[in-house]
């Protein structure tokens, strides 16, 4: 009820209005700057390279999942990573006995892939640093009355069609010859760690942060202040903040939109010669302006 009661006061109230031309900026010093908006609220977490990104597991390991394993293929589309994937097979020793005769065939018990995933020197050009990771800001202004004004881009690079057939370390042979060869080999494992849990010591992982986005602030499309801010030091703006740069760590692991525009509202303060962000309107401009 307070921001309604105050933005009518706005408009009865002395406002002040300042549109974004050379003339404006130059009318009254007691109102912030377009230039002085821009630096003050790009001072803030979220305009910080270090405030986006995601996390990746990079090395070798296993992956069963057939849908983080498309992500992957799409990242390495675009130039981003290395992937190869290849199965390693669980296979059990079957006895068959057929009247007084007794055979033994290799039997698949499970599948298991392994993918191998490095960054490429592209990749690595996204790499955020744990000591350049910028912690979300106290005092940083949630955009309200959002514009989604973006365009749809589409990129082939992403449409990597079906994962396809692949490689297996060790294949079961269905011929009964080379099957017998294929048990043998596994009961011999049996006394020894199967060529899965092998695969199992190889595993190396290590997460690496990546950065998704970088957001600008494209415009400030309103600066005003009632003479009583003025006064006091304080005036609000309007800005509109765009995705201008979206890495494809952004595009496909965190869902960001190239192009997407978003509009905010904060309130200012001035503090001796400097301009700060304040996350509330001071409860004194709504009594005293509404109260005329």
């Amino acid at each position: 009820m307070k921001r309604k009661l105050f933005i009518y006061a706005l408009a009865c109230a002395g406002l002040v209005f300042v549109g974004c031309d050379q003339n404006s900026k130059k009318s009254n010093d007691a109102i912030i700057s377009e230039d002085q908006v821009k630096e003050v609220v790009g001072q803030l977490a979220d305009f910080q390279r270090g405030n986006h990104y995601v996390e990746l597991t990079t090395g070798y390991f296993e992956l069963n999942d057939e849908s983080q394993r498309t992500l992957y293929r799409q990242l390495a589309a675009n130039g981003v990573i290395t992937y190869s994937a290849e199965i390693i097979n669980e296979i059990d020793s079957v006895t068959i006995k057929k009247g007084k005769e007794t055979s033994k065939k290799a039997v698949l018990r499970d599948q298991h892939v392994f993918v191998k995933i490095e960054l490429t020197p592209a990749g690595q050009a996204f790499v955020i640093a744990d000591s350049a990771v910028v912690a979300e800001d106290s005092s940083t202004v949630v955009p309200t009355g959002m514009e989604n004004v973006y365009a749809n881009e589409k990129y082939d690079s992403d449409n990597v069609g079906e994962e396809g057939e692949i490689p297996v370390r060790n294949p079961i042979i269905n011929d009964e010859e080379e099957s017998e060869t294929a048990v043998a080999k596994e009961e011999v494992a049996k006394k020894e760690p199967s060529l899965y849990e092998q695969e199992l010591e190889k595993v190396v992982k290590k997460t690496v942060k990546v950065n998704t986005l970088v957001k600008t602030i494209t415009q400030v499309s309103d600066i005003m202040a009632t003479e009583l801010m003025q006064s006091q030091g304080y005036a609000f703006a309007d800005v509109i903040i765009e995705n201008t740069e979206v890495s494809p760590f952004g595009r496909l692991i965190g869902n960001v939109v190239k192009g997407e525009k978003k509009k905010a509202h904060f309130t200012f303060q001035k503090i001796g010669d400097s301009w700060k962000i304040i996350n509330n309107v001071p409860t004194s401009f709504v009594d005293k302006e509404s109260s005329k």
